[in-house]
């Protein structure tokens, strides 16, 4: 529930605040549809993890949350500029729904990590001693 409720936080946030970036348009993906796409796919993805809680859905969970834990320190310290096709976004000032997004990020990135290695330990694996020989 940790995965799913730290990517709801981030996709409202995203969503909420992506008219604020409606001026950064200097790629082919501008900066409010960036913030749109970032809320979509952490609502989709809050969802299938939400049904199918599995290595698959913790995995995307993981790299949804982590990339947006990655892209909210990296464009708040250094303006890389224009990423072709996204926008340049580099916002250096802390607010609360940036904190609040960093946070619901961090919380669904460790986690889904934790969901990941939980499932992996959970599935089961064959040996060679448990596979069965055809009978002739």
């Amino acid at each position: 529930m940790l995965v799913v409720a730290g990517l709801a936080v981030d996709a409202y946030t995203h969503i909420h605040l992506a008219s604020n970036f409606k001026s950064n348009n200097d790629g082919v993906i501008s900066g409010d549809w960036m913030f749109r796409l970032e809320g979509i796919v952490a609502a989709i993805v809050a969802i299938l993890v939400l049904i199918w809680a599995n290595r698959l859905t913790y995995l995307l969970a993981f790299v949804v949350a982590a990339g947006g834990v990655a892209a909210v320190v990296i464009f708040s310290k250094y303006n890389v500029g224009k990423i072709w096709p996204l926008s340049t976004v580099y916002e250096p000032i802390w607010y609360t729904e940036k904190y609040v997004s960093l946070i619901g990020e961090a919380v669904a990135a460790v986690a889904a990590l934790i969901g990941v290695i939980y499932t992996s330990a959970r599935s089961p694996r064959r040996t060679m001693s448990q596979e069965r020989l055809p009978v002739r």
